[in-house]
C-alpha cells in the first residue's frame, strides 16, 4: 500500500478498538496515522493508565459533501478528534 493511501484505525487498537473489523478503518495518508493519530492516542492512553482518568474519546471522518465528477473520493477531507478527561 502506498504512503498516500493506508487504512487508518481512527480509534487505535492501543485504546481497545478492534484492528481486524473493517468498519473501524478509514483510508487516509500515512502521516495522519503515524505520528499524528498515534501521538494523540498515546496521550489519551497515558491519561487513563498513569493519570487514572476516565476519557471520552471519539474520531469522526469528514467527507466532501458533493463528490467530484466521477467516483466519490474514499479519502476524508480530515478527521475531527474529540477527547475529554475526568481530571487535570
Amino acid at each position: 500500500m502506498s504512503r498516500l493511501g493506508i487504512n487508518c484505525l481512527p480509534c487505535g487498537a492501543q485504546l481497545g478498538r478492534s484492528n481486524t473489523d473493517p468498519q473501524n478503518f478509514v483510508p487516509m495518508h500515512q502521516y495522519a496515522n503515524t505520528p499524528v493519530m498515534r501521538g494523540i492516542e498515546g496521550q489519551v492512553r497515558s491519561a487513563v493508565e498513569r493519570g487514572g482518568q476516565t476519557v471520552r474519546y471519539g474520531v469522526t471522518p469528514t467527507y466532501a459533501e458533493t463528490p467530484a465528477v466521477g467516483p466519490a473520493n474514499p479519502y476524508p477531507l480530515g478527521v475531527t478528534i474529540r477527547g475529554t478527561g475526568s481530571g487535570d
